[in-house]
């Protein structure tokens, strides 16, 4: 954990530099010192439909909407350090569109539910890399 997903308006695609975002994010969750190497996630998507404020559909408002998914237990004042240091990161990096058009942007920040979440996959370092590779050793055992 982190998962950041970022969403942006699709009027922002010619503007916005996405990967510079993406990047940005990214790093700062990195910097944080509170997350594993292995589990911080960073990507973006367009959003093709949308009415933002009292624009006209596909109007000129752009918006980026940022939710972070970060792993229950952490205390109120790392959750806040997160908070904070995450919107900082983010509304420097979108002050130069900001200052061409209107661009409203938000960060939230929620934690997962161990109860109703499970992860898998390989990625190294992963817990879940661990087990996976203990599964798939081959056996000594003769049949």
């Amino acid at each position: 954990m982190p998962h950041v997903a970022i969403e942006y308006t699709g009027n922002l695609a010619d503007s916005l530099d996405v990967n510079s975002l993406v990047d940005t994010l990214h790093s700062a969750a990195q910097k944080l010192g509170v997350f594993p190497h292995w589990g911080i996630r960073t990507y973006a998507s367009a959003i093709d439909r949308y009415r933002i404020a009292d624009d006209i559909a596909g109007g000129d408002t752009g918006y980026v909407h940022v939710r972070v998914k970060i792993a229950g237990g952490k205390d109120a004042p790392t959750v806040q350090r997160i908070v904070d240091e995450l919107h900082s990161a983010l509304g420097r990096e979108l002050e130069e569109v900001s200052s061409h058009r209107p661009v409203g942007f938000q960060l939230e920040v929620f934690e997962f539910d161990p109860t109703t979440t499970r992860s898998g996959g390989s990625i190294p370092g992963s817990p879940t890399a661990a087990n996976n590779a203990q599964q798939s050793a081959p056996s000594n055992e003769r049949r």
